[in-house]
């Protein structure tokens, strides 16, 4: 298993706007992309990955995340806010402001639809939005900083996971899967990877070094095969 990754969280040049599309949001194109998902306890998954961007401003954190998916046409969100967001395919994101003190959990679907479960976080202060492509679904979140009851300050460090269900199948792909690597459930906050706040906003070049350099292991992996 590889160790816990660590991710610098920067902020953004403009908020991002909140509508699922990941690609046509300039916001993001200066936020480092991390991928090399892990098999829920096992190695790294090499069918239908996951890449994942986080960025942060006053009103709080921001996660956008792009999911491969080649079955991209047969899936049927059907959950609603609130319902069971984690029993479909979707992304569940972990967030534990301090070591040892509450973890947040939130589940957000292929369509959309918004959870919370550990933690119980007030999902309706919580905006998301997913876009299901052609061999693809994408999602954004602002997670306001009173819903996990802390506020982040340039130089904290925090802990975070971010998670994938795939319950569409037809063209294989790993059921669950995992940014920073997982034993035997998503909630395992000893295992999650650390999220650094930096107070700097990158340039496009620092950006596609620094995505280079948080992917590095990943990529040689699949160079050595």
């Amino acid at each position: 298993r590889a160790a816990p990754p660590t991710y610098p969280c920067h902020r953004p040049a403009t908020a991002p706007v909140v509508d699922g599309e990941v690609a046509g949001d300039p916001a993001w194109q200066t936020i480092p992309s991390v991928t090399g998902f892990s098999v829920l306890g096992n190695g790294y998954t090499y069918a239908k990955q996951t890449a994942a961007q986080l960025c942060w401003t006053d009103a709080g954190l921001f996660i956008a995340v792009v999911c491969e998916e080649p079955d991209a046409k047969l899936l049927k969100p059907q959950a609603f806010d609130g319902g069971d967001t984690w029993a479909e395919d979707s992304i569940e994101i972990f967030i534990q402001p301090k070591r040892n003190a509450d973890t947040y959990q939130f589940a957000i679907t292929a369509g959309g639809a918004k959870g919370g479960f550990e933690g119980h976080p007030d999902i309706t202060k919580m905006k998301a939005a997913a876009r299901i492509g052609d061999s693809s679904y994408s999602l954004e979140t602002l997670i306001p900083w009173a819903v996990v009851n802390a506020t982040a300050r340039a130089g904290d460090k925090w802990t975070a996971d971010i998670c994938r269900n795939i319950f569409t199948t037809k063209s294989g792909g790993d059921k669950f899967t995992c940014w920073a690597p997982l034993q035997s459930r998503f909630l395992e906050p000893e295992n999650f990877a650390s999220l650094v706040f930096e107070g700097s906003t990158l340039t496009a070049a620092q950006t596609t070094a620094l995505t280079e350099k948080l992917n590095q292991e990943y990529r040689g992996t699949l160079l050595k095969q």
